[in-house]
């Protein structure tokens, strides 16, 4: 019971990071194209991802951390849905990547390539799910110029970007995972960061 919550502690906390982080690093990028947008948005998320699976390393946590950092994107205004599906979807991608992490025993490099790839596959994946499947009017309106654009620029932008964001949260491991203060503040910041996003999304669908 005690480890059950706290993973849900830990998931939260991790969530509730990322979703700030995309919030507010949305605000004051202020570029108005994707091509440094979202390969800034996806390092920050990488290292949210790897630095929480590196603490807690429970299946399934990463997804779950990407649910919750999906919420924030419900504050936004004005609300993107497909903005909320990239964030559930690089979640689910790199959930996928730490199970063959866990199942696989791959050589230290690896494992490190493995994670640009993970993003560039998930670029890749997004970008065809919101213009081929979903048909989203604002990705067909741009025609090929704006998927290449996304997954040929942006993505391997954001998988560059990505290999310091793995070094450094892999290095920031033992020192945060033993710190004591992260314990506590998980704890408290949780309960806060949880009436503050509802209270959000109550205003906000109003």
């Amino acid at each position: 019971m005690i480890k059950r919550t706290n993973l849900i502690y830990h998931v939260v906390f991790f969530g509730a990071l990322w979703g700030i982080l995309e919030l507010t690093t949305d605000r004051l990028i202020g570029v108005p194209t994707m091509l440094l947008r979202a390969p800034v948005l996806t390092t920050f998320a990488v290292f949210v991802m790897v630095l929480a699976r590196q603490i807690d390393n429970s299946f399934g946590s990463t997804i779950m951390i990407g649910v919750v950092a999906a919420f924030f994107k419900f504050l936004n205004v004005p609300f993107w849905g497909c903005q909320v599906l990239a964030l559930l979807l690089l979640g689910g991608v790199f959930e996928m990547g730490f199970f063959v992490l866990d199942r696989y025993q791959l050589r230290r490099l690896t494992t490190m390539l493995l994670f640009p790839m993970l993003v560039y596959f998930n670029f890749a994946l997004f970008a065809i799910l919101v213009r081929y499947l979903l048909a989203n009017p604002w990705w067909v309106s741009g025609g090929w110029e704006r998927f290449w654009n996304y997954v040929g620029v942006s993505g391997t932008l954001a998988a560059v970007f990505s290999l310091p964001a793995v070094f450094v949260a892999k290095r920031w491991k033992d020192s945060i995972a033993n710190f004591r203060i992260y314990h506590v503040a998980a704890y408290r910041l949780t309960c806060a960061i949880s009436i503050l996003l509802a209270a959000g999304l109550s205003l906000g669908l109003r």
